[in-house]
């Protein structure tokens, strides 16, 4: 059916981005509404336009509200089937075996327009209401147990609706294997006296200030650090504009008194290796080359060419220079790094040259396979051809290195392996978080002098590592342990940057959502106003455990979407070291538009 057709491709995308560690969350009372006035975590599909669904307070069964679904015009039949639904299991590696999924819905009319239902891909378990079901609230109750044959790992549920009448659902409950699914207590419940009054003792303020003016109280980051290796520096959105700033004020503070001597940005190698050769000249043109290079968009902003600016004026000004690296594996196509490897080849190695030109052939034929399927036979062979080129090009590599400069065979053999990262990445599950710490251990053992600046996503720097699922900062608190010092900047208000749609031609920018009850920010934004750095060694006792439980963080991609703007993203106890929140923030300022 169009309606479920159209839902599930909305889920696959849910299913991409999802966040490790997620917390469920029924929100079956719907209580728990967002800005647009629908039931938090829930999506929906309105039949074309055609149905309204949202939550009232006119008509519940218990609490204060229910989930209202109904025509939008009198008598005119919906095109195709409303639906209200929620997700389960966004990152669960338990398998189901059993689901109990009930409600009390309540219609205008009859209830057998009405149906709990369950769907897992092409799926679809349902249990509809009746014509004979009496006035008022009536309960329905959908069972499904699984037979062996079928692999259940996630679902999603909810109610549908084929008419133009109104229906209320309310009190939902959801049990999986036997167990009552409850959500995480920190939704409903208000920090403690004792709690806010411990934040209020351990915060330090931290001042925005620009490069080259007084530290703005950050040496109390310094001190927090000790001699860590590499410092992870989140954010909340790859969008603001005031995390940028103070980004470049902690590197400034970093690489004056903590010796920190490279900069990392979640960014191609082999991009970041051309700019950074023009950030050791005279004069280069910055803003023109950060607009015509490859670098992903969301880079291409005001800020970024400020940190950019910083860095050529220090390195003119210093004997010992910072480098400014990329991490990335996402190359586009390899793009990048093929042609550095091309570069190189035909002006100093006929024989890297021509089997660079093997893998652009290797790569055209897997892509145009790919385009009728990822991972049947055939595509699969392509795939593991390009491999096998791309291992010859690796050792055509290390025998340049015997008279090549060390750094020239360094950067050489690092485009090779993104080469190969990526190949990995798009048809054999690679793991684009591990490849990033690879990319910085590939780094520090050829350098191992070297002190890492790493700017990156929160979701990427921070330090989960459950259930079989690592990001970057998992990857590398295992390797560096203490070495490794994972920093959350989040925010209380204001504006960030986004593309307006997967095109990225035009990047708009778009109100944060307030904190709510649930989210850590909702906790730091009890504190007086301003900003401020906590450092998570000093969280402990009783008072401080809520930095233990799973609440929710302010996460955004670079598209906007309309998503859902703060997730389940580990345990901020455990993910960071240290928090830097910013109590406003203003969008960043894109050079494309």
């Amino acid at each position: 059916m169009k309606a479920h057709y159209t839902l599930s491709s909305f889920l696959i995308c849910l299913l991409l981005s999802a966040n490790l560690n997620a917390q469920e969350v029924v929100n079956g009372g719907f209580e728990l509404s967002n800005p647009q006035g629908m039931a938090r975590n829930w999506i929906t599909d309105d039949a074309n336009g055609k149905l309204r669904i949202g939550l009232t307070k006119n008509q519940f069964r218990s609490g204060k509200a229910s989930l209202e679904l109904g025509g939008t015009s009198v008598g005119e039949k919906p095109d195709g089937i409303g639906i209200a639904a929620n997700l389960y299991g966004s990152s669960s590696a338990t398998r189901v075996k059993s689901i109990r999924l009930s409600g009390w819905a309540k219609s205008s009319g009859k209830l057998d327009s009405v149906s709990l239902f369950v769907q897992n891909g092409a799926k679809i378990i349902r249990v509809k209401g009746t014509s004979s079901s009496r006035k008022g609230w009536n309960k329905l109750v959908l069972t499904y147990n699984i037979p062996d044959t079928e692999s259940w790992y996630r679902f999603y549920y909810g109610i549908e609706l084929n008419s133009n009448q109104l229906v209320w659902l309310d009190d939902l409950a959801l049990s999986v294997n036997g167990k009552k699914i409850q959500d995480p207590i920190s939704l409903y419940r208000e920090p403690k006296a004792r709690e806010l009054a411990w934040l209020s003792r351990n915060i330090s303020p931290v001042q925005l200030v620009a490069a080259g003016k007084p530290d703005g109280n950050l040496s109390l980051i310094g001190k927090a650090i000790g001699s860590a290796r590499i410092i992870g520096v989140g954010e909340p959105t790859h969008g603001t504009s005031e995390v940028s700033r103070l980004k470049l004020s902690l590197l400034e503070y970093m690489v004056e008194h903590k010796g920190f001597t490279t900069l990392a940005l979640e960014e191609s190698i082999a991009s970041c290796d051309q700019m950074n050769r023009l950030l050791n000249t005279e004069n280069p043109a910055l803003k023109d080359s950060l607009t015509n290079m490859p670098f992903y968009k969301l880079w291409k902003t005001r800020e970024m060419l400020e940190m950019l600016v910083w860095v050529n004026q220090y390195n003119l000004s210093h004997q010992k220079k910072i480098k400014f690296i990329g991490i990335d594996s996402e190359d586009l196509g390899m793009k990048s790094s093929r042609r550095m490897l091309r570069d190189y080849g035909e002006r100093n190695s006929m024989d890297i040259y021509l089997q660079t030109r093997t893998v652009d052939k290797s790569l055209d034929s897997l892509i145009l396979l790919s385009r009728s399927s990822m991972d049947n036979e055939k595509t699969i062979g392509a795939a593991n051809q390009l491999k096998r080129n791309l291992e010859r090009l690796d050792s055509l590599v290390l025998v340049e290195a015997n008279h090549a400069g060390r750094q020239t065979a360094f950067e050489l053999s690092s485009y090779v392996r993104v080469c190969r990262q990526w190949v990995d990445t798009r048809f054999f599950r690679g793991n684009r978080d591990q490849f990033m710490a690879e990319n910085i251990n590939s780094y520090l053992e050829a350098n191992p002098d070297e002190k890492i600046f790493l700017w990156a996503h929160n979701f990427h720097a921070a330090n989960v590592n459950k259930g079989g699922q690592r990001t970057m900062g998992g990857f590398l608190k295992e390797k560096y342990g203490d070495g490794y010092f994972p920093l959350s900047i989040t925010l209380g208000a204001g504006t960030y940057m986004a593309a307006a749609d997967p095109s990225q031609k035009s990047w708009k920018s778009y109100k944060l959502e307030q904190p709510y009850l649930g989210t850590y920010e909702y906790i730091f934004s009890k504190m007086l106003p301003g900003n401020y750095f906590l450092d998570l060694s000093t969280a402990k006792g009783s008072a401080a455990s809520w930095l233990e439980i799973p609440m929710k963080q302010l996460d955004l991609g670079y598209i906007y979407a309309g998503e859902e703007h703060y997730q389940y993203h580990g345990v901020l106890g455990q993910s960071f070291d240290g928090v830097l929140f910013i109590r406003n923030s203003a969008a960043s300022h894109s050079l494309i538009n």
